[in-house]
């Protein structure tokens, strides 16, 4: 059958669409049908990439195995490189579930189609038929199906991606079964399905990372049928549907995943046992699971919850998967450890937020965030499985009210009441200890600066600690503009720190001049001039800098990256800086540079001395 296209399902009108309106005389006629459509490429262009991960396709992919009532499941995921040099990842999902005929093949590649064959003992995860629509962001599509144990069909779509991008109608082309084992496709049983998406995403090659062994695993046992939290809320051993293989990059062959959510076996509450773990800080390894099963909230709508409460040290012996400092991990702590709203004893998606509730203060604010996973099969989901935002208010309204009275009933446990007020205090205590090593290094830094004496030009005398970074060298300008405007020339109409401090300044003394825009400029503050500045060269008049970190004759470039040279001279018993342009340059102006330092010692007398009165150990000073 090799060329054949495989068809798309039509809906065909049961009457005429209606040109115009005509007036009929009679009060009898005949009713016209009007033809709705809908733009299917456009449909399943904005579908295929309505997803927030790639790595979501291996959801998908696994859901469908799943309703298909597969038993087994092997995901590949391996670089290949294409003839064109290009190197990219081909991912290849294979099960031995019931297979597809060639109607559901053209569902498969079609939109809004599912209709899922009943496999006993299992309910259909996927009912919106848009899941699939991801596979579009591969460049080629390749299915090798067989429905009844005898004939195999073979179906490639070789633009796919390109399809949806140029909002074309996708047309696979089916070929002999003999071709899709030539092209390396194979079934893992009698029946079953084999897919294979190579160069998947725009971005394959910098995607190739995200798929080796560890990441993937840990994604499908938090956000897959494969990672059920179901036995957790029962208190059941973990019953797995099937058996899943994965490959990772730079495997050379599939292993089996172990099935369930990564939940902690046994609680330890007992104070012997945790100070065994850490005498000093023993509520740091806590564990407690609570979980309530079938409970009837508003509306006779029926939850299941599963809560972990756990000392952060202990979660992170216990979860390896999470980054922190020394150790890579796969996400960091409060990107999965909160609530979360779950369909199939799946998490969809993460509402942190309603675990801050003011009136039921169980769970205060950084106390070792738990993890609550909430499940209703009463959610309705989006098209992409992101969001349980298609439920109504109604029903988000009293699960949430559910979730309010189950923490008010496990708040009442005394082992949870304990491990929250030690872990309180805890918390507070080295709050207390971290304030006071930085009241320590605060004291430390005042000790050791400089005192400094100056006498401004007309014959004001200050009395200043030498500036120390930005911030502080922006106050003793404030300072010496209210003691002495005269001083550094510049009139400062307003300052701004959004990426570093910077003055807006009026060039001038005349005050009309605030009203001609090519008489205001930048200024520029920097603790230490280095060779590279925030603004560009084009609107900067001057710069004012503590002290140069740049020799005469280096170069300092713009946030453009133009070059001006720094040009340094004395006259007298002064010294003069600035910033020129050197040949050819599109700027022909030059920069002003202050340093003050070196203005307050030339100009005002300064002279610097250690700090008279330091703070010292027993509390008294000089």
């Amino acid at each position: 059958m090799r060329g054949e296209g495989l068809a798309f399902p039509e809906c065909k009108p049961s009457g005429t669409m209606w040109a115009a309106f005509v007036p009929q005389p009679s009060a009898v006629r005949d009713m016209a049908t009007i033809l709705v459509s809908a733009d299917v490429k456009r449909e399943l262009a904005e579908i295929s990439s309505d997803f927030a991960k790639p790595i979501e396709v291996l959801r998908e992919s696994l859901h469908n195995s799943y309703d298909a009532g597969a038993k087994n499941v092997r995901i590949v995921a391996e670089p290949e490189t294409l003839t064109d040099g290009r190197r990219v990842l081909t991912i290849t999902i294979s099960d031995d579930g019931q297979g597809m005929s060639r109607e559901m093949l053209a569902h498969f590649f079609g939109l809004g189609y599912s209709e899922k064959p009943a496999v006993a003992g299992r309910s259909a995860i996927g009912y919106k038929g848009h899941g699939t629509k991801i596979y579009y962001q591969a460049s080629e599509i390749a299915v090798l199906t067989c429905q009844d144990g005898v004939e195999s069909t073979f179906v490639r779509l070789t633009d796919a991606r390109d399809c949806v991008y140029q909002k074309r109608l996708p047309a696979p082309e089916e070929l002999s079964p003999a071709e899709g084992l030539r092209a390396g496709l194979q079934l893992i049983g009698p029946t079953g399905t084999t897919i294979r998406l190579r160069d998947f995403t725009p971005n394959s090659v910098n995607l190739i990372d995200a798929f080796y062994r560890d990441p993937v695993e840990s994604y499908l046992r938090w956000f897959t049928v494969f990672g059920s939290f179901q036995h957790v809320v029962y208190k059941t051993k973990p019953d797995p549907p099937l058996q899943l293989w994965l490959q990772g990059i730079g495997e050379s062959s599939p292993r089996l995943i172990d099935f369930g959510h990564r939940w902690p076996d046994a609680d330890v509450t007992a104070l012997k046992v945790l100070q065994q773990k850490d005498e000093r800080r023993p509520f740091n390894y806590f564990r407690k699971t609570f979980a309530a099963a079938q409970r009837t909230i508003e509306g006779g709508y029926k939850i299941d919850v599963a809560a972990l409460f756990e000392g952060r040290r202990g979660r992170l012996d216990r979860d390896a998967d999470i980054k922190r400092q020394g150790r890579a991990g796969h996400y960091f702590e409060e990107e999965r450890y909160g609530l979360w709203l779950c369909r199939d004893y799946i998490p969809v998606e993460a509402r942190f937020d309603w675990l801050n509730i003011e009136e039921h203060d169980v769970i205060p604010a950084d106390l070792g965030r738990p993890l609550i996973l909430l499940n209703c099969q009463d959610f309705s989901l989006t098209a992409n499985r992101g969001s349980v935002g298609n439920s109504s208010a109604s029903l988000l309204a009293a699960v949430r009210q559910g979730l309010i009275a189950f923490i008010d009933e496990i708040s009442a446990d005394r082992d949870l009441t304990k491990f929250l007020n030690e872990y309180q205090e805890d918390l507070f205590s080295r709050l207390r200890e971290k304030d006071k090593r930085a009241l320590q290094r605060r004291v430390t830094r005042y000790n050791g600066r400089q005192e400094c004496r100056v006498t401004l030009p007309n014959g004001t005398t200050h009395t200043f600690f030498e500036p120390t970074r930005e911030i502080t060298l922006f106050g003793l300008i404030s300072e010496l503009q209210i003691l002495d405007p005269t001083l550094l020339g510049l009139e400062i109409l307003d300052y701004d720190d959004h990426s570093g401090i910077d003055l807006l300044v009026r060039k001038g003394n005349t005050p009309d001049d605030l009203l001609d825009a090519k008489r205001v400029a930048y200024v520029e503050l920097k603790f230490l001039l280095g060779s590279h500045l925030n603004h560009t060269f084009d609107h900067l008049s001057a710069l004012v800098c503590w002290d140069l970190d740049v020799k005469d004759g280096a170069s300092v470039w713009d946030a453009s990256n133009n070059e001006f040279r720094m040009h340094v001279t004395v006259h007298g018993d002064t010294t003069h800086a600035r910033l020129i342009p050197p040949p050819p340059n599109k700027l022909q102006h030059n920069i002003t540079v202050i340093v003050l330092k070196t203005l307050l010692e030339e100009r005002c007398q300064m002279r610097c001395r250690k700090n008279p009165r330091p703070v010292l150990k027993n509390g008294r000073n000089g």
